[in-house]
């Protein structure tokens, strides 16, 4: 009777595990896919964070994540509640097999068909396989676990300012706008050296302006100042007299934009990228100013790639090609200002030319600011300055007829520097 008992149990679990796998199994393999998912999601939000912010893009990442979250935590649930059914089936059955054998036992031991030694022993047995229960709260702790993982991944985006915090001022007349640095002065927190102790440069509505300099010398520091994403300590940094601390960062991202030395693009479709904080661009919008500015090679590269993945960080394209990307986003941009941070770096020939072209239709219709090392950009511009030890030494007009717009303040003898 009782080997007729354990057969049964056997029988009856090894199908109850065969429907446990059919049911939990794929909801399982689509949990854990959607944290993979969800992982990569927020991975490349964090790394693209200046595209986010420049292209005022946060409460649309914001609920992008969100919805991925959400797919997250409801295919969770869904695996979890199958386990929990079937753990509680699983249990139920342990117990009915347990009090079975207990009472087959007893009724044998009644009949004297077992003596009182068997009887012990098939309650131990029993009670190991009443054990099993305790798997029961290992599950749920395993369960209760991942879901508060879910939860750190809410309370992060929840985290995420919809708007930063401004004064709710706006540049007047945003179309023209004028730069100046006002006896500004910056230090890094980490360092007891000011980079800038009474940096004066004024950058008139149109002009295009090199910034050299050695490394080390601040050309860069008086970018990321411009555009807030890093703050002065003193000074001013006025645009149409408005100093940039006191803008709306959204009415300054839009009209101001920053391309950083190294850009970094979704892992998204290259048209994603490339359209990403337009409104009305067609993707004929793009190719026509590929045209324009003499890159036609890459527009049959785009044309083919544009609904294709560009890969984690872009590493799908050249180096090149991911700046392309950058620079087409500007021009598509109805901002006045566009600052470049070593735009030609580390890229080969052809993209230089490329990017050389892009630089050339920038200069002809917004204010311009290249931080570069390039002398051959220099063609391109109506004027440079150059940085040493936070200080402007030289300050060129390279045009003849840009020197009109200098303003008298700028202006100083122009003596070549050969490090430049």
């Amino acid at each position: 009777m009782l080997g007729g008992i354990f057969l049964a149990s056997i029988l009856v679990i090894y199908g109850l595990s065969y429907f446990y796998f059919q049911d939990c199994h794929k909801l399982i393999t689509r949990t854990e896919d959607a944290f993979d998912v969800v992982h990569e999601q927020i991975q490349d939000t964090l790394s693209n964070l200046l595209s986010i912010y420049t292209c005022q893009k946060t409460p649309a990442e914001k609920k992008r994540v969100e919805e991925f979250n959400k797919e997250t935590s409801d295919s969770q649930i869904e695996s979890g509640n199958c386990n929990n059914k079937y753990r509680i089936i699983f249990s139920i059955l342990y117990i009915i097999v347990f009090l079975a054998l207990n009472y087959g036992a007893y009724h044998l031991y009644q009949q004297k068909k077992i003596d009182l030694k068997a009887v012990v022993s098939i309650f131990i047995i029993n009670f190991a396989i009443f054990g099993h229960l305790s798997d029961f709260y290992y599950d749920a702790h395993g369960f209760m676990n991942v879901y508060t993982k879910v939860n750190h991944i809410t309370s992060f985006m929840e985290s995420l300012p919809i708007k930063p915090k401004h004064s709710g001022k706006t540049i007047p007349n945003p179309a023209r706008i004028t730069i100046n640095f006002k006896d500004v002065g910056f230090k890094h927190p980490a360092t007891s050296k000011a980079i800038y102790e009474d940096l004066n440069l004024v950058i008139p509505p149109g002009q295009s302006l090199a910034i050299m300099g050695s490394i080390g010398s601040g050309k860069s520091t008086a970018a990321k100042l411009l555009v807030r994403l890093q703050k002065h300590d003193v000074g001013q940094i006025l645009l149409n007299g408005v100093d940039v601390a006191d803008l709306d960062i959204d009415d300054l991202r839009k009209h101001v934009i920053y391309v950083p030395q190294h850009p970094i693009l979704f892992n998204r479709t290259l048209w994603e990228n490339i359209n990403y904080g337009l409104e009305g661009v067609t993707r004929e919008d793009v190719f026509k100013l590929l045209r324009e500015t003499g890159l036609n090679d890459l527009e049959e590269v785009y044309r083919e790639k544009m609904d294709k993945s560009v890969g984690k960080l872009g590493t799908n394209l050249s180096g090149g090609q991911r700046q392309v990307v950058w620079l087409i986003r500007c021009m598509l941009r109805p901002s006045s200002v566009i600052v470049l941070d070593e735009p030609t770096s580390a890229l080969d020939e052809k993209s230089r030319r490329n990017i050389e072209n892009i630089i050339k239709a920038m200069s002809k219709k917004r204010t311009l600011i290249v931080i570069t090392h390039d002398k051959e950009l220099l063609q391109h511009m109506d004027r440079m300055v150059y940085f040493d030890k936070g200080k402007i030494i030289q300050d060129t007009m390279l045009k003849k007829e840009s020197a009109e717009q200098q303003p008298q303040s700028n202006r100083r003898a122009n003596t070549p520097i050969a490090s430049y």
